[in-house]
């Protein structure tokens, strides 16, 4: 895991994920490539938000966060931001978990899973969610980018329940508690203003590996 903010995607200054130059940001992404020319990776995408999702059957459900670099922490092992909307993010990893802790400024936050979000403009053959509990979202994609055939499952565990999830697939609203299909995202609402903290355990090979690596590293939410 390599879990960092996604400013920019789909060109060489985008390999990274992240561009000192950009004040805008997709979300936090878990998984990046170092020192490399080749775009790929910005799998399983996290955005907190205040604002109003608008569905659409193609690209993002939601408007891009603004921030400035006066707000912004960055060293090894951790990074933090206060977004202009005023949520306060912050964000560490283990080898196979990331960590991420939402500090909303009111009530009904909300928490958007992209699934469909990638550095470049991947194909994705397959991506599926699963709302296991109201504490609890797991689902996994595989898409063809730099390389073919690359599986990411991931277990989101979270230390507050949210009241409410939506499942959506291109542009329209999936009953149920599971979904696959295109432009796949989750749309989870906190009632409460208090810290959102999240555990996001990942594996090449299945969810119940991701959920072992996140049982492994990651046993509470400290």
């Amino acid at each position: 895991v390599q879990l960092s903010p996604d400013t920019r995607r789909a060109n060489w200054d985008a390999c990274s994920g992240y561009h000192y130059s950009d004040s805008t940001m997709f979300g936090f992404s878990h998984t990046h490539l170092s020192g490399t020319g080749c775009l790929d990776f910005g799998d399983i995408l996290f955005h907190p938000t205040l604002d109003k999702i608008e569905l659409k059957e193609k690209g993002y459900i939601f408007a891009p966060l603004t921030f400035s670099h006066k707000y912004e922490t960055a060293e090894p092992g951790y990074c933090s931001v206060n977004l202009d909307n005023k949520i306060h993010v912050e964000l560490t990893a283990t080898d196979h978990a990331g960590i991420h802790r939402y500090s909303f400024p009111e009530k009904n936050g909300k928490i958007v899973i992209d699934l469909a979000h990638t550095l470049e403009n991947e194909f994705i053959y397959e991506a599926k969610l699963n709302i296991a509990s109201n504490t609890e979202i797991t689902g996994m994609h595989k898409t063809k980018g730099w390389v073919d055939n690359q599986y990411v499952f991931f277990v989101a565990q979270f230390s507050v329940p949210f009241t409410s999830a939506e499942l959506i697939s291109a542009g329209k609203t999936i009953n149920g508690k599971s979904a696959s299909g295109e432009n796949l995202q989750s749309i989870l609402i906190f009632p409460d203003s208090e810290p959102v903290v999240i555990k996001v355990g990942i594996s090449s090979v299945s969810i119940e590996n991701a959920r072992i690596n996140l049982q492994a590293e990651v046993p509470g939410f400290d």
